[in-house]
């Protein structure tokens, strides 16, 4: 390699994710501030990967949003995510998860036109970063066993037609908060972090 290689990996954690939006966010103001012009962390890694939250942070990032545009905007997009009005009833939650995914995916749409941009598309957008978000394939009547680790990634052709909502919804769909996400592949999933909310070395490997 003729060069280094760069992968930015980010944990889930949900709100929590705020304190690695202010690191990201500071490194992108200290690099603009030294190199003299606006700097995104996208221009100075190669692959970004996430889980959960940290998913969600990573596909923005792809999609071409800074970490300061994340960073001022997360307030909003958490109040969206755990609107009191989508709170399901005590009754409903002994079926159901806390939410309902509305508020979720107005959050994506709004914010990465979601609906419309897929995993293929990222690197339309930005051909000089892979992104990558893990996943849980959850098969009620699978012989091998009903959980199988999953990692939704630009660079596969058989994930290039997933749309990022799908994609941003299932990451973050951690059980109990979201209902798991029923991709175009007739496939469930739920939140990756249930197998690794810290996704490095999934990234070393994939690099």
């Amino acid at each position: 390699m003729d060069k280094r290689y760069v992968v930015l990996s980010i944990d889930g954690g949900g709100v929590r994710g705020i304190m690695y939006l202010e690191i990201l966010a500071y490194i992108e103001e200290e690099l603009s501030k030294k190199l003299g012009r606006d700097v995104k962390v996208t221009d100075v890694v190669d692959f970004v990967i996430g889980s959960s939250a940290g998913g969600l942070t990573a596909l923005c990032l792809a999609y071409g949003m800074s970490a300061r545009a994340q960073r001022d905007s997360v307030e909003d997009m958490q109040k969206n995510f755990f609107d009191p009005k989508l709170k399901r009833g005590k009754l409903d939650r002994l079926r159901k998860s806390a939410f309902d995914n509305a508020g979720l995916e107005s959050q994506i749409i709004k914010y990465m036109d979601g609906d419309k941009t897929t995993m293929g598309d990222l690197r339309k957008k930005n051909p000089h970063i892979r992104a990558a978000a893990l996943v849980i394939e959850y098969d009620g009547k699978g012989e091998q066993g009903k959980f199988t680790p999953r990692v939704i990634d630009s660079d596969n052709p058989e994930d290039a037609d997933k749309t990022l909502l799908e994609v941003a919804k299932a990451t973050a769909a951690a059980p109990t908060y979201f209902d798991g996400v029923r991709m175009n592949d007739g496939k469930l999933y739920h939140d990756g972090a249930i197998f690794a909310c810290n996704p490095s070395a999934w990234g070393i490997v994939l690099a």
